[in-house]
């Protein structure tokens, strides 16, 4: 299985966009010389939108999956949100300190294990 965790926000915005079937393109942005960075996809994709921060983007997808989250301290004082399958269809977690991005991790963990 891939190792999702060690990817970008970045990355995994566009693998879960991907994953959904979505044409996408990342808005321009101002660039470190003074002038813009534009993406290569046609005037018709959606902005990328950013799953692993954003509730307007993920909620969907947690409710229609039945991503189930929870939250709890871990032994060195901190604390972690776990998202796992709510059907207890899948028998796989993923742990993160972003609630956002755990469940995004997981959705992609979910469409690997159904190939």
């Amino acid at each position: 299985m891939t190792d999702y965790t060690s990817m970008t926000d970045e990355q995994i915005n566009k693998a879960v966009a991907d994953s959904l079937g979505l044409q996408w393109a990342i808005p321009p942005v101002a660039s470190s010389t003074g002038g813009w960075q534009f993406s290569s996809v046609s005037d018709d994709a959606d902005h990328l939108k950013d799953y692993c921060n954003d509730w307007g983007a993920m909620g969907p997808i947690i409710e229609g999956e039945c991503i189930d989250l929870y939250f709890f301290a871990n032994s060195v004082g901190g604390y972690n949100w776990s998202a796992r399958d709510g059907r207890g269809e899948i028998y796989l977690e993923c742990t993160d300190k972003n609630p956002k991005r755990a469940a995004a991790i997981f959705f992609l963990m979910m469409q690997e294990a159904k190939q």
